[in-house]
């Protein structure tokens, strides 16, 4: 059923689907409903603190991108090291992201952020 309907839950085939399709966002919200339950508060409990676990999985991956990017290259390992964890740190309590950490329907951003870094980082490694 997951890979016939879109994002809302309709089918992909009739008019009324808006054809938005994410299938790894929709196994993570099932994730979270098999591991809590059809229980109504300790599903929206699951589905919040995943969200937060992805935010701050994507703010560690922020920091880790700023430090394999090199984008402190005057300083010592240590300052950069401290910039590149200020950059995560910065991604992760600004207020811009609140929509994505407390909305449920933002864990497609949040998941599209990680596999962003994961790219930048693809990329990285094979550059000169």
């Amino acid at each position: 059923k997951m890979w016939l309907h879109d994002f809302w839950g309709d089918d992909l085939a009739t008019a009324n689907s808006h054809k938005s399709y994410r299938p790894l966002t929709v196994l993570t919200f099932r994730f979270d409903a098999w591991r809590g339950g059809l229980i109504d508060a300790l599903l929206v409990d699951n589905l919040h603190r995943t969200n937060l676990l992805l935010h701050c999985l994507c703010s560690a991956c922020l920091g880790y991108v700023a430090l394999a990017l090199d984008l402190f290259p005057r300083s010592s390992g240590f300052q950069a090291a401290s910039g590149a964890l200020a950059a995560g740190l910065l991604f992760a309590v600004h207020p811009v992201h609140t929509e994505a950490v407390a909305g449920l329907v933002g864990r497609a951003d949040l998941l599209s952020g990680i596999f962003f870094c994961f790219a930048v980082l693809a990329h990285a490694k094979e550059r000169p």
